[in-house]
């Protein structure tokens, strides 16, 4: 099969590379902040700590759809009333909200949205927060986002938070600082020693650091590695042999690479690739396995109900397919199903059986409508928007799956919360 299928097991020109890490963590354990040091930067940014009167406050947020109809909106708010009736009766807020709000980051925490300003919320919202007293609830109020339920928890006038509320906020962030410029110094001077001609290996085992193996081709993200820059490949073959990459941004700190091997283009070694080949080869006998089991059942005068009960199956409705569809569970299309459910020829009552990537599909067609090109017209306004609403959700949804890959995601709170119209 192997010696058959070469193509199957080239692999493109590649870049054998050894890495070495430094991580974020490691170096942050490393990292410490004097007590004269956090007083410094609270004195420095004193206007950041320094806030207006504000309010504490936990919602329930019942969401109305853009463009609902006074009819909708009557029944959202009836059940707002319902849930502020149940409030009242002394029934906790908490679960309520947790189980019934429609603010989902301020719902896992029981509706509460910590203190805020006034400015900080919509109009409706922070008119409603700062006119009702602590521990009581307010009317329904009602914002572009829908129906909120809010009871008031606290209050804090204005004035600067003390060093104490904010300095495990401080430290944090000094840390953090402190540890990128260390990580990047660190990684330079690193890279610098390789540079000046140490082996890769030998300043590795100096410094306490792993070194790592791994084949890199062109289309790869080194998504593994953590590696964020989209350019790190194209980077790393520039390099020629023996040459060292300046320190590569990931995840988890920073990277730097050796290029160890230049290969060109060449079927992989069939002990490198043996298992897929093993799979490939049962793939393909499980498939006419399939495909003969299939074909001797449908031999002579024979109904799709028969057949099913002869293999234990369930014959399947596949609803309505269009020419570059295959029906569920085939495991994808080709081109000899496309023929036999939309070839020219094809007429109500066909039946036969069709290779497909699942293995075989026995089939009948129980219904055809032709291609109505008037239809077509009039509705390809429609679905060439529905086809352009589509691509770009696709292509929305794979920008953040490579972002995912590339980069470490940190949700911010307080802007989240204000994105979503609650702060």
């Amino acid at each position: 099969w192997y010696d058959s299928h070469p193509d199957d097991y080239r692999r493109p020109p590649g870049r054998k590379i050894r890495y070495m890490e430094l991580n974020r963590e490691r170096v942050a354990a490393t990292v410490g902040v004097t007590e004269d040091e956090l007083r410094a930067s609270y004195d420095a940014n004193l206007a950041n700590y320094t806030h207006g009167d504000q309010r504490r406050a936990r919602h329930i947020l019942l969401r109305v759809e853009p463009g609902a109809d006074d009819a909708r909106k009557a029944e959202i708010r009836a059940q707002a009333e319902s849930i502020l009736t149940r409030l009242q009766a002394g029934e906790p807020f908490e679960p309520l909200a947790q189980t019934l709000s429609e603010d989902p980051i301020s719902a896992a925490r029981g509706g509460d949205l910590n203190f805020f300003e006034r400015e900080r919320m919509v109009p409706e919202f922070a008119e409603a927060a700062f006119s009702t007293p602590v521990g009581e609830l307010a009317p329904i109020t009602e914002t572009q986002f829908g129906y909120h339920i809010i009871q008031v928890t606290d209050s804090r006038d204005a004035g600067t938070d003390p060093f104490e509320e904010v300095r495990g906020e401080i430290e944090t962030r000094l840390k953090q600082r402190r540890t990128q410029e260390r990580i990047a110094s660190e990684a330079d001077r690193i890279a610098a020693r390789v540079a000046s001609g140490e082996s890769f290996d030998g300043v590795a085992r100096a410094e306490g650091l792993e070194v790592g193996e791994r084949f890199v081709e062109r289309g790869n993200t080194l998504s593994e590695l953590g590696v964020i820059r989209p350019d790190a490949v194209e980077q790393i073959f520039s390099l020629a042999v023996g040459e060292t990459s300046s320190p590569l941004d990931t995840r988890g700190g920073k990277v730097i690479v050796h290029v160890s091997e230049v290969t060109e283009a060449t079927v992989a070694p069939f002990e490198e690739v043996e298992n897929e080949v093993r799979q490939d080869v049962l793939d393909k006998k499980l498939e006419e396995t399939a495909y003969n089991l299939a074909a001797t059942v449908t031999t002579g005068n024979w109904d799709l109900a028969s057949v099913a009960r002869t293999l234990d199956l369930t014959v399947q409705d596949s609803g309505d397919l269009a020419p570059g569809t295959s029906p569920a569970g085939s495991g994808g299309d080709s081109d000899e199903l496309q023929r036999r459910l939309f070839g020219d020829q094809v007429q109500v009552g066909d039946r036969g059986v069709v290779r497909v990537p699942a293995g075989a599909l026995i089939y009948m067609v129980t219904r055809r409508e032709p291609f109505d090109p008037v239809s077509f017209e009039s509705a390809k306004a429609a679905l060439t928007v529905e086809l352009e609403s589509d691509r770009k959700n696709a292509l929305r949804e794979s920008i953040l799956t490579r972002l995912r890959d590339r980069l470490e995601v940190e949700i911010n709170q307080t802007l989240v919360g204000q994105i979503d119209g609650t702060r």
